[in-house]
């Protein structure tokens, strides 16, 4: 009985574990997408999850990592959802050399029979 308790204690505590980082992440993902990357700070990310700093760090390092959690968490998600979309050649792509940037870049698309 002893055991079976313990056990359903560790389970609780890893499914609390498991929200925490949730909630961590996409408030992450949130003020990452709003602010930039760049301009968000470990202790934005706390406040917006309801944790405290030192829970923050409890789940994650750096910023670096939390951002490998949102990608490693998206990727399942994005294969699936490309796998539903159908395939499209590339026939060419126009480059506008007066505009002088990557985004300038357009794309014509065909569809083969």
């Amino acid at each position: 009985m002893v055991a079976e308790n313990n056990s359903s204690v560790e389970s609780l505590r890893q499914v609390h574990r498991d929200l925490t980082r949730s909630r961590i992440r996409d408030a992450a993902r949130d003020l990452f997408f709003d602010r930039h990357y760049d301009l968000t700070t470990m202790g934005e990310i706390a406040l917006s999850a309801g944790v405290r700093r030192q829970t923050l760090y409890l789940h994650y390092k750096d910023k670096p990592e939390i951002l490998s959690d949102i990608i490693a968490n998206w990727m399942p998600k994005a294969k699936t959802f490309m796998s539903t979309l159908p395939e499209v050649p590339l026939n060419e792509v126009i480059v506008d050399r007066n505009a002088g940037s990557a985004s300038s870049i357009r794309m014509r698309w065909t569809i083969c029979p």
